[in-house]
């Protein structure tokens, strides 16, 4: 959906989106340069911060909506001003930030996951791990930004995902979520937040 324009053409296309069953919210591609079909990736790109945004975390809070965002590592510090400024809204981060040859678990701008964890409107998807891994299932290099999510989030905010079926060319279904059984820090308790608890702890609020 266009996220702007008329803002009470905004308002209703969020109702009408969320008025169906089983919709949770909405989606934004901030790591994409806006448009109808989003395609160029732009790590910088600041339109999520647009004041005529302004409409729609608003009426996000409202309806008691989620909004997803997929965002890269330095848009995080961008997330978090959005996260501030609207604490009644849910933002789902999509992806962990997709982590890459220019991010490290414990350098910035991927860091800018611990600030972002002091929202408490702020929840992680972590999905599409095959994809950032560079070793083979299951993706060993990707445990070490899982346990500082863990750390920092807590495993009640995390949330796993698949991203499929986008990802048929990295893994098969069944791989992209059954890494996390091979994570040997992750307790019974995390194991069960990550892979459900969480998800409908959210569901229901």
């Amino acid at each position: 959906m266009d996220f702007f324009g008329d803002p009470e053409q905004v308002r209703g296309n969020l109702r009408r989106v969320v008025g169906h069953e089983r919709m949770l919210g909405v989606r934004m591609h901030a790591c994409m340069k806006y448009a109808e079909f989003p395609t160029n990736q732009d790590r910088t790109a600041d339109w999520i911060l647009d004041d005529d945004l302004d409409v729609v975390w608003n009426e996000a809070a409202q309806l008691d909506m989620s909004v997803f965002v997929f965002p890269k590592a330095e848009q995080l510090s961008m997330i978090e001003t959005v996260a501030e400024d609207y604490p009644d809204v849910s933002i789902v981060i999509d992806h962990i930030a997709f982590p890459d040859e220019t991010t490290a678990p414990d350098e910035t701008p991927w860091t800018d996951f611990e600030a972002l964890a002091d929202h408490e409107n702020v929840v992680v998807k972590i999905s599409s791990l095959p994809r950032s891994a560079e070793t083979p299932w299951p993706y060993d290099d990707i445990h070490d930004y899982v346990r500082n999510l863990v750390e920092w989030f807590g495993p009640e905010r995390l949330m796993l995902g698949s991203d499929y079926p986008w990802m048929d060319d990295w893994a098969s279904y069944e791989e992209c979520l059954s890494w996390v059984e091979e994570v040997p820090f992750l307790s019974a308790r995390d194991f069960s937040f990550l892979t459900h608890r969480s998800f409908e702890r959210i569901t229901r609020t």
